[in-house]
């Protein structure tokens, strides 16, 4: 949904774009044409102030940031949090099986990924989604993967699984009510709901639940620190401070 913030900055952006073709008029025609923009100029004069507008357009369209998901770019982040090498090319499936399989038991090392190599990646990642826009929703995707994937694998807690639709439906409920402010965990905004954050959420959960089992030789159960994590997130004060880590992460 566009805002009037975000309308008032398109129409300012392309104000501007009006602005500067009817300068770059005045001045190809020194006897001017009276502030009148476009109206007595030669034709190729008249493509000229068209194209200046239009160049200027697409400035108002990012101004605007508005949401958008890749689920390719969301597998490459969470491969490249992992340091798990991949075809930059590949399409989104293949990726989405990559990411699948480093649930299993590796040669090298005999157990594959370890928990502590999933709380590094979770690190390493977050810093670079908190100085990404909050409206990626690709890098804000494999964040969540991550983390759930973690924490799941560290408890063997099932019920981390139920805890991505849980915050899906916290968040609608806090911005129709004007309160989702009390969800911020950093400087940037709340990302805004998504489907696809939530379905990779619990995919990172389903994955940390046969990590857990690899790593442990125990299936995962229904346990309790799903449910304390979830209340002590609602009850708690957030963090609120500014990102000092650098994002060292990059999609080559």
């Amino acid at each position: 949904m566009i805002t009037k913030v975000q309308n008032d900055r398109r129409s300012a952006v392309q104000s501007l774009a009006v602005g500067v073709a009817a300068g770059f008029s005045s001045l190809a025609d020194p006897k001017g044409s009276k502030g009148v923009f476009c109206k007595r100029v030669p034709t190729m004069r008249t493509k000229v102030c068209v194209s200046l507008v239009l160049l200027c357009l697409p400035f108002s369209t990012r101004a605007q940031d508005t949401p958008t998901f890749d689920e390719k770019i969301a597998n490459r982040w969470a491969l490249t949090a992992l340091g798990v090498k991949h075809d930059k090319g590949a399409v989104s499936a293949s990726l989405g099986a990559l990411l699948a399989s480093t649930t299993q038991k590796a040669i090298s090392p005999p157990k594959g990924i370890s928990l502590s190599e999933l709380e590094g990646a979770f690190n390493a990642l977050q810093p670079c989604r908190i100085t990404h826009s909050h409206n990626d929703l690709s890098i804000t995707a494999a964040e969540h993967y991550l983390y759930m994937r973690m924490r799941s694998a560290d408890t063997g807690d099932k019920r981390y699984l139920e805890l991505p639709a849980k915050y899906l439906a916290m968040k609608k409920e806090k911005i129709a009510n004007g309160t989702v402010k009390e969800l911020q965990t950093t400087t940037q905004p709340v990302s805004p709901p998504s489907e696809d954050v939530r379905r990779w959420g619990e995919l990172g959960a389903d994955h940390g639940a046969l990590d857990y089992y690899r790593l442990t030789g125990k299936a995962a159960s229904d346990g309790v620190s799903a449910y304390l994590e979830g209340a002590l997130f609602v009850l708690l004060p957030k963090y609120r401070v500014p990102e000092t880590r650098s994002c060292k992460l990059q999609l080559n």
